[in-house]
């Protein structure tokens, strides 16, 4: 099934999911996201002449009268350089404070965007704890750590700050600034001032050089110049020192990495190393090291850097976003498709299509009806013919639709989440619903432990501070407290605010509860390639998507699923549960009363087998216990066959069939697409339900029609007769 590959930098404990690593690499993800530029050199704010003394507290009231060291106290404490802004505009004197504090908030905040000098490695999901690269068998805080698990499920997600291979000043620039956009008052006005201290350095690719500094090896920009012969505004990518760095970072135990390239891309020599991206006068030839010798930097040939680019254009020359409808095909890729060779027609390529003299892959089409170019409708009566070197690759001379498959979407309509799934054949066996969602309700919550008796509420001139506030005035900061966790730990500051708080308490847990589940949402999972004016009913239906390419919504403005959702196909009360306790582990104290909470939060046990998938649309139904549980026993590393999978094999949408499956099921048209689903104890489904015009609604079992398509589809991906 091939392997999935994650970007992470070690030291920030950031981390991307990238898919299959054939698919990505011509697109360089490093450059497209991240920046390996040193950050530029920050100056000090301008500073205002004659700023008065530190007053004397009989003189001045207030916060004016605190002496200049308690001033440099609190400037040493505030969070981000944004505070120290606000702060500092209240008066010259504190802006002068203030200056070598903003300056260092701000160098923090650009060394935080930058990945120069950290740790980085693309890591397959393949990789064996003890088959880690050397530079991370050393580092005593992953030893033992499956790095990929952590970096799903426990790193952040990097800011999208792609630099092309450029030092990235101007990114760094230009993010800075951000920050105070969505700021109130006068903030905007010290803007200009602000950005001015952070010189941006003007520095041409030509003259920048990737280093290695665990390694002192550098690569130059310029040995990758006869390289860019290979790049084209068709593949949004381009030639430069992120990609360099990027083919010598990946690393894992398995070689799969869906290109054409053998030259052991998987094994990259810099994979947990420190880079950096400098101009080539900052590359000293004779540097000190630790140990007070001289080190010499050794530079590493650029083309050989970028071997596995020339090779990753065989793959990804033609399979493009933009629907491009040609096809392909490389070294034994003929014996797949089993079609019959046919005779060499002296047809050549539409103009369109251009190759680079070393690609050595030629396409011959000839056709009845039409010419062969870009969005073909569907299935033309088109002959096509691809040779190498003299051969015969692939014919056809049928009904078929050009395209190198298309890449799809899990998406949840109503909560506006998604996650990138890469090819459907590469991921259905996986079972993504079953990994990376959960279809059951959210439990039933129950109220906090009552104190008794609670205090009435005080009067204002006995107690003093915030226990002197009235009961209704507490329930107000409570309504207005949007996350649980801040209600819950300013609960536990004493007992009438617990007991004030508890309904407050169970009204957030329940939202978050229900904000985690998709259960009643309407679900689908699309492919690139479906057409707006053919979406399935349950869409063609809804206003909110009427005339909108979900695809690209769900890719540009969907937000990520929450990670370690995975209910593998059961009610999943307890992984709710989990992520619900896991909101505290960043709150200092956490342990204390998480007890009592969890006590709230009760979890039914209902066995796989007394389970059913409910479509709340269509109302119709699948048993778990008609399904093909049994069918992978004794296969290796299969995915789970449940309810989750049953779910997914029947909400596929797009108008192109191409799903990389050898399968008669037509995965792609799912009778199920955009509707609401949902995981249910079978014994819901014999309660009398009434529908809106208040007539009793009837139950379909599609339990015998599911199960054989799911059969009919693994036994094809398995090979089982």
């Amino acid at each position: 099934m091939g392997q999935y590959w994650c970007l992470i930098n070690l030291d920030k404990r950031q981390s991307m999911f990238l898919g299959k690593l054939g698919g990505n690499f011509s697109c360089s993800f490093v450059s497209r996201s991240v920046t390996l530029g040193r950050i530029p050199p920050v100056r000090l704010l301008p500073y205002l002449e004659h700023p008065p003394g530190s007053p004397s507290p009989n003189k001045v009231t207030g916060i004016d009268s605190l002496s200049n060291e308690t001033v440099d106290e609190v400037f040493e404490n505030l969070p981000n350089f944004v505070e120290c802004l606000r702060l500092a505009l209240t008066s010259r004197r504190y802006w002068n404070l203030a200056r070598r504090h903003i300056r260092r908030n701000i160098e923090l905040h650009l060394q935080h965007l930058s990945w120069a000098g950290d740790r980085v490695v693309c890591l397959g999901d393949y990789a064996d704890v003890n088959d880690y690269p050397p530079a991370l068998q050393n580092a005593e805080d992953f030893r033992g750590v499956n790095l990929y698990h952590l970096a799903r499920e426990e790193f952040r997600y990097p800011p999208d700050l792609g630099t092309c291979g450029t030092l990235g000043g101007y990114v760094l620039h230009h993010e800075l600034g951000k920050c105070l956009w969505g700021t109130k008052g006068g903030l905007m006005v010290a803007r200009p001032i602000l950005v001015d201290c952070v010189t941006e350095e003007d520095v041409e690719m030509c003259a920048l050089v990737l280093r290695n500094l665990s390694k002192h090896e550098y690569v130059r920009y310029d040995a990758l110049l006869p390289l860019d012969s290979l790049a084209s505004d068709k593949w949004g990518c381009q030639v430069d020192l992120a990609l360099a760095a990027q083919s010598q970072i990946c690393w894992s135990s398995d070689p799969s990495i869906a290109m054409c390239y053998e030259g052991g891309l998987h094994r990259g020599a810099w994979a947990g190393d420190r880079l950096d991206i400098a101009p080539v006068e900052e590359l000293k030839e004779l540097e000190n090291g630790q140990d007070g010798e001289v080190v010499v930097w050794t530079d590493r040939l650029g083309h050989q850097s970028t071997k596995p680019y020339s090779s990753s254009l065989h793959l990804n020359y033609l399979d493009h976003r933009d629907k491009t409808q040609y096809i392909v095909i490389h070294g034994e890729a003929q014996g797949d498709l089993r079609m019959p060779p046919i005779p060499v027609c002296s047809a050549g390529p539409p103009p369109s299509m251009r190759f680079p003299a070393h690609v050595g892959i030629k396409l011959l089409f000839s056709s009845k009806d039409m010419s062969v170019h870009e969005n073909l409708p569907a299935a033309p009566r088109t002959m096509a013919i691809a040779i190498r070197n003299d051969s015969v690759l692939f014919s056809s001379a049928q009904n078929y639709n050009f395209a190198m498959g298309q890449y799809w979407y899990l998406i949840n309509l109503d909560k506006q989440q998604s996650i990138f799934l890469g090819k459907l054949g590469e991921c259905f066996c996986d079972s993504p619903m079953s990994i990376y969602v959960t279809l059951g309700h959210a439990p039933a919550v129950k109220l906090l432990p009552y104190f008794k008796p609670p205090p009435a509420s005080p009067f204002p001139n006995k107690v003093a501070g915030i226990d002197g506030l009235p009961n209704e005035l507490v329930d107000e900061v409570f309504e207005h407290m949007l996350d649980f966790t801040d209600c819950y730990c300013l609960a536990l500051t004493s007992r009438r605010y617990w007991n004030l708080a508890r309904p407050v308490m169970k009204c957030r847990i329940t939202l978050f509860l229900q904000y985690l589940s998709w259960a009643g949402d309407r679900v689908t999972c699309m492919g690139d390639y479906a057409k707006i004016d053919d979406y399935p009913p349950a869409l063609q239906a809804s206003e909110d998507f009427k005339g909108v390419d979900i695809y690209e919504l769900a890719s540009e403005e969907f937000g990520r699923i929450p990670s370690s959702l995975g209910a593998r196909g059961t009610l999943g009360g307890t992984v709710l549960r989990n992520k619900l306790l896991g909101c505290f582990r960043g709150v200092r104290f956490w342990g204390i009363k998480i007890s009592i909470l969890e006590s709230c939060v009760p979890v039914e046990d209902v066995k796989p087998s007394s389970l059913i998938l409910r479509n709340l649309s269509k109302h119709e139904y699948v048993r778990y216990d008609s399904l093909p549980v049994d069918l992978l026993a004794g296969i290796k590393h299969p995915g789970p066959v449940d309810l989750a999978l049953a779910a997914f094999s029947q909400i596929c949408w797009s108008w192109d069939p191409s799903i990389a499956i050898n399968t008669d099921v037509e995965l792609h048209r799912g009778g199920w697409a955009g509707d609401r689903l949902d995981i249910v104890p079978v014994a819901e489904l014999e309660e009398v339900e009434n529908g809106e015009d208040g007539e009793e609604v009837v139950w379909t079992d599609i339990s015998e029609r599911v199960a054989g398509e799911l059969t009919s589809i693994l036994k094809s991906e398995y090979g089982i007769n």
